[in-house]
């Protein structure tokens, strides 16, 4: 399919092309299934107002709009409440339908607008209570002063909503309107927070990873799984934080000082007593060893029903922001002055996210135009549409950014349930319950019953496979009988109200380090990576988040939920969590590797970090960039964003190149790899070559493998029965087993963990790994030459099949594509629908864990399935020198000139001008509306 290779041009020339174009397919496609057609009208009547003036209930006095030759607004006002009724309304304007949907997500009620489908979602997340958390942050935990943000707000997208029908605020409820007669609700300050526990969901942790490693007994034995979870290489790649340790004395974080043991973590911080142990496997108990490999993985069919169930109620839940696996993550780095050409820090950063259209971010700036108690902002960055203030950004002072922490906040129990209730330190104690009923368009209401234990919501009850009970679930000798068998509960910190919504208008007026980190302490969840840099020459980072403390077990499996030594503790002190502030070297990063090595630090912060490829390339980066006196720029900086080495490719090729291969048309593409200097740019026949050779790689080692569970659908094959106790050669023995989980959540995924587990093995060429069976077509291999030889034929003529026989027409690109699409009709929407609403696709470069992390699924295929949502360049030297980009544009309307007009910039690494200065605002300006009070 050919791509978008160019930017558009004649922006006025190709809106109207775009009208003409949606008017005559909707009017064929509407006359003949209602007997009407759609307008031109139709479609502009929901173009937002950009130039003139437009009153408002409640303002105090007028406030500007400013919009660039990109629609991306600066909004001017002399109140606090002024500038957030204004950013609600302009929001609105752009973006009300992606909010409308964001809010029926967060609170289960997706059914209201798209119908039955909908409703096992929706009881889901009933079930996880987002809402009802957010509903009691608002009550009971946000300030004033936050709350009265939120009302003006909400207030302010209840002007833009005031008088229009859904056909004036976006053309994709006059789809909705011939198939049900939804009509947008006004906007409450309660949706807004809930936005957060969405945002906290999708960065989780390793939720997904403690499924798996239970998963994976049906299949394997412990030391097998162990070796598909190796540990973090702190000795090849750096940690966030080089330096300090918690004094014990003063009981808070040094960033200067030494720890004072190497020997890990103590006994009731929740280390990994057990792991790889092969006992307690499938409760994580991490207790001394009843249960052995094989009796555990014999004992876990029911078990598996149970937790493969839940997995795919995971995959239901729309990923915002992307698939959780090890690949999904960000990039921000912040180097010192005196390391710059501009003598003032410079503060990248780019969070990975799923690609969606419109894009999550919306580009914005709120400027008080006189700073005072009452008007406290001066701020630019990326905003949440539905959620007021900046999320990511700078201000007058400082600049921040954001990376996936990834600290283990969230821990599965099983529960020993009954009629009666839950079995608790040996009683049963009854069920915490709530009915929930779930509104359904076109349908019948469906009422449910979600349960709680003290551990959390029982998971279990939302999915009719869950209900079915684990015959013989791996537990130790001191577990109670399974009986009528075991639910599931989910423990997690986004389910405790918090502060976050406090700590973004904190973020937002900060002005030092200090009121930073002060910020930072009431962003509890999602927990996050925080770069910092100021205008005086300050650099600095701070680890922040509700991390728990857990008495026993570490969270890598399902834990004993009858045994009260399986509790949280409480959680780190916010003042012995780690940061940094101007350290020696002059610069850090995070891109979610390790924060901190666990020798030098009392807290378990997870078992499973990402393992650090992209931030050890960003490091050497630098580190080359600085050598012998070297300064770095702010092109530089974006010049790094855009980096497409490939770290498996510098571990693997070589092995490939020895590799004697007889036939000539695999020799031919054996070839393309000599000289290769492993970077996957979109034209490189060689990336493309070598990722489909990494892709048959882990498919023959061990995609084919693992349990059904954790392969993707679609992917069917003949295995060896799971409970064979013999070998079994012969191909009329074995069964057909085909893979159950989405395709870009399968496993292996080939991400950072999977460099670590081919890197440790290479060197043992007989490794157990290596083998792989005969199939109808080639004999079984026994050493690793043998399976590289074998991936490398496979490779090739998959590659013939999608690209063709002439390797001269290869490009990675043409494998490697990212496709824009609306996330609610554009994707299961009638096929002429999402063709009018999608776009794309465009070749690609980067790749899985590289810099510019285009991530891919191995186990699923080569489409780009998270991406950089944005890129931004801060220089604080001259903040009107900043750049930034988005991934699509301003609008969420389909057919506005700025729907996608950003994304062949960032697709080719181009970065816009920033400006932040009123005077470089006013220069940029093309559109300004005026809103009266």
């Amino acid at each position: 399919m050919p791509a978008n290779t160019t930017a558009s041009s004649g922006k006025k020339k190709g809106r109207r092309a775009r009208l003409i174009v949606i008017v005559l397919v909707l009017a064929l496609v509407a006359g003949v299934g209602y007997g009407t057609y759609w307008s031109i009208s139709t479609v502009r009547a929901s173009f937002p107002q950009t130039t003139g003036s437009i009153e408002i209930d409640g303002l105090s006095a007028l406030v500007d709009v400013k919009r660039d030759n990109y629609g991306i607004p600066q909004i001017y006002a002399d109140t606090d409440e002024d500038l957030f009724r204004a950013q609600g309304f302009v929001q609105a304007q752009d973006r009300f339908y992606e909010m409308d949907v964001r809010r029926h997500m967060t609170s289960g009620r997706l059914s209201e607008m798209f119908g039955s489908d909908q409703v096992d979602t929706d009881a889901f997340l009933r079930t996880l209570g987002w809402r009802q958390v957010a509903q009691q942050e608002y009550d009971t935990k946000l300030s004033p002063e936050t709350k009265k943000n939120l009302q003006a707000y909400a207030a302010g997208v209840n002007s833009y909503l005031e008088g229009r029908e859904g056909k004036d605020i976006s053309v994709e409820y006059a789809a909705l309107g011939f198939v049900n007669d939804y009509k947008p609700e006004k906007w409450t300050p309660v949706d807004s927070v809930a936005w957060l526990k969405a945002m906290a969901w999708d960065l989780r942790g390793n939720m997904q990873d403690e499924i798996d490693r239970s998963l994976m007994t049906s299949r394997l034995s412990a030391k097998q799984i162990k070796d598909l979870y190796p540990s973090y290489p702190y000795d090849r790649n750096n940690t966030v934080v080089e330096e300090g340790a918690v004094d014990e004395t003063t009981k808070k974080y040094d960033p200067k000082a030494s720890a004072t043991s190497d020997e890990g973590t103590g006994s009731g911080m929740g280390t990994a007593s057990g792991t790889g142990t092969g006992t307690g496997t499938g409760v994580g108990t991490g207790t001394a060893g009843t249960g052995t490999a094989d009796n555990a993985a014999d004992a876990t069919q029911g078990f598996q029903s149970q937790l493969s169930g839940i997995s795919d109620a995971l995959d239901e839940i729309p990923a915002l922001f992307g698939p959780n696996g090890s690949g999904i993550g960000s990039n921000s780095w912040v180097v010192s002055g005196k390391y710059t050409t501009t003598k003032k820090p410079l503060l990248a950063n780019d969070p990975h996210l799923a690609p969606q259209l419109p894009s999550l971010w919306y580009q914005m700036g709120l400027h008080c135009r006189s700073l005072s108690k009452t008007c406290q902002y001066d701020t630019a960055g990326y905003t949440f549409s539905g959620m007021p203030g900046v999320i990511i950004g700078h201000n007058q002072d400082i600049a921040w950014g954001f990376t996936n922490l990834g600290a283990d906040v969230t821990d599965l129990y099983l529960e020993k349930v009954s009629d009666d209730g839950y079995l608790y330190d040996g009683r049963t104690k009854p069920f915490t319950t709530r009915e929930e009923t779930i509104k359904v368009a076109g349908g019948n209401p469906k009422t449910i019953t979600v349960r709680s234990t003290t551990n959390g919501p029982l998971v279990s009850d939302r999915n009719d496979e869950l209900g079915k009970v684990g015959e013989k679930a791996p537990v130790t000798n001191a577990a109670p009988d399974r009986g009528a068998g075991y639910g599931i509960s989910l423990k997690w910190t986004a389910l405790m109200p918090g502060k976050s919504m406090d700590a973004v208008f904190e973020l937002n007026r900060a002005t030092d380090f200090k009121t930073f980190r002060a910020a930072a302490a009431h962003f509890e969840v999602p927990s996050q990576n925080l770069i910092y840099a100021d205008t005086k020459g300050h650099i600095g980072y701070q680890a922040p988040g509700r991390i728990p403390v857990r008495n026993a077990g570490d969270g890598t499996t399902p834990a004993a939920g009858w045994d009260s030594r399986y509790r949280w503790k409480g959680f780190i002190p916010q003042a012995e969590l780690p940061y940094e502030y101007d350290p020696e070297r002059g610069y850090i990063v995070t891109a979610n590797q390790a924060v901190i090595d666990k020798k030098k630090y009392p807290y378990l912060l997870t078992e499973d970090w990402g393992y650090g490829a992209r931030s050890q390339r960003i490091n050497d980066l630098i580190e080359s960039k600085i050598a012998d006196g070297g300064k770095i720029s702010t092109d530089d900086m974006r010049t790094m964003q855009m980096d497409n080495s490939s770290e498996i490719a510098k571990l693997l090729t070589p092995h490939l190149l020895k590799i004697d291969v007889s036939d000539p048309n695999v020799r031919e593409t054996q070839k393309l790899l000599e000289g290769w200097d492993y970077t996957q740019e979109p034209d490189s026949a060689a990336a493309a070559y070598f990722n489909a050779v990494w892709r048959n790689v882990l498919k023959l080692s061990f995609g084919n493998k693992l349990p059904k569970e954790l392969r993707a659908k679609g992917q069917c094959l003949s295995v060896r029965p799971a409970d064979a106790t013999g070998p079994v050669d012969d191909l009329d023995e074995r069964v057909r087993e085909c893979g159950r989980r989405a395709k870009d959540s399968a496993q292996p995924d080939g991400g950072d963990r999977w460099y670590e587990v081919v890197r440790k093995m290479l060197g043992d060429e007989k490794n157990e790994w290596w083998q792989a069976p005969k199939n109808r077509l080639d004999e079984a291999t026994d050493t690793r030459d043998e399976l590289l030889a074998r991936a490398l034929k496979d490779a090739r003529w998959e590659l013939t099949a999608k690209l063709g026989k002439d390797i001269d027409s290869w490009s990675w690109g043409r494998l490697h594509q990212l496709n824009l699409k609306n996330q609610t009709l554009g994707t299961s929407g009638p096929g002429v629908v999402q063709s009018l609403l999608n776009r794309g696709p465009w070749n690609l470069g980067g790749g899985e864990a590289a810099v510019n992390a285009t991530g891919w699924n191995a186990a699923g295929g080569y489409e780009v399935i998270w991406v950089p949502s944005m890129r931004m360049v801060v220089n604080l030297n001259e903040l009107d020198k900043s750049r930034w980009i988005n991934l699509t544009g301003a609008s969420g309307h389909a057919y506005s000139a700025h729907y996608t007009d950003q994304t062949d910039m960032w697709a080719k690494g181009e970065l816009l001008d920033w400006p932040f200065s009123d005077q470089a605002v006013e220069k940029s300006t093309t559109d300004k509306l005026v809103l009266r009070p």
